[in-house]
């Protein structure tokens, strides 16, 4: 048990560093980019941009390892730990100043991310209904409509700082997607023919739920590629981070009947690190409102 705990932690570890060493690599390969084109793309034809897609692969298929061996709540509070190395990193390969702004809005992200860790929503396995779904995908347009209005306006500037919410709130909705995808999968329900539960079968809410991770896992990528192509990749990593991390752990109860702890003082510290690691996603934000001078 103590081998499987350590080697989960290295596993988890290991997969936040491929995931901020893959976003400084896809910010190289974004500011090489000719401009208007789509830069999901242009990644594959750059070197940077190869490694950076292969490191953030091999991130997520260290993260699903890690997560047969330690619970889902210790990976999240670890992919903390990866936000020094990417400060690091984007400092020595990008020459992104630090400042204190910065490292004050890292660190807020980074000790909200472990105090949501510390008292998070107890598990739960209750399938969303239809309608849950509806209102989930309502929640976020509004996000995705503003993101590209803003574009369509002419409003570079605030597009590109917006793209690294947008990015978040869109990885955010294809992890839940993907949770979904995985509890209905492991019901053991027959894929076509019908059951008590599921009386047409999961090829369909299965297809469903793999088209809405795809397309958001793909708008995502597309906005944070966009983003780390003229905002600090220090700036845009953090506020993925915080919203991939925060919006699931908020969305938990009503979708998944995950219940939030019962004693006061632990529903206090879920609060206040969601509240401190929505602070440090402004702070991080406003420290972005310097464009790079990109062709």
């Amino acid at each position: 048990m103590h081998t499987s705990l350590l080697l989960g932690i290295a596993l988890a570890l290991a997969s936040t560093f491929a995931y901020n060493g893959s976003a400084v690599l896809l910010a190289v390969a974004a500011r090489r980019r000719s401009r208007g084109k789509p830069l999901v793309l242009e990644a594959g034809r750059d070197t940077s941009g190869v490694g950076g897609v292969l490191l953030d692969a091999s991130g997520w298929v260290l993260e699903a390892a890690a997560l047969a061996l330690i619970p889902l709540t210790l990976v999240r509070v670890l992919s903390s730990a990866g936000l020094g190395m990417l400060l690091a990193l984007s400092g020595r390969m990008l020459g992104e100043p630090l400042g204190r702004t910065k490292l004050t809005g890292a660190a807020l992200v980074g000790v909200g991310v472990v105090a949501v860790g510390i008292s998070p929503p107890r598990y739960g396995g209750a399938a969303p209904a239809a309608w849950e779904w509806g209102v989930m995908v309502a929640l976020v347009v509004p996000v995705a409509l503003c993101y590209y209005v803003l574009r369509a306006l002419g409003r570079p500037q605030a597009s590109r700082l917006f793209g690294a919410v947008f990015a978040g709130v869109a990885f955010a909705t294809s992890g839940i997607f993907t949770k979904g995808a995985v509890d209905l999968f492991s019901s053991g329900a027959p894929l076509f023919s019908a059951s008590p539960d599921h009386p047409r079968g999961l090829a369909l809410p299965l297809a469903l739920l793999g088209a809405g991770m795809l397309a958001s896992g793909v708008l995502a990528f597309e906005a944070q590629m966009k983003s780390l192509r003229h905002v600090h990749a220090s700036v845009v990593t953090p506020v993925v981070l915080a919203l991939h991390t925060v919006i699931p752990i908020a969305a938990a109860p009503f979708l998944f009947d995950e219940r939030w702890p019962s004693s006061p003082l632990l529903q206090a510290v879920l609060g206040l690190g969601v509240f401190l690691t929505l602070l440090g996603t402004l702070v991080l934000s406003a420290d972005g409102s310097k464009e790079l001078e990109v062709p």
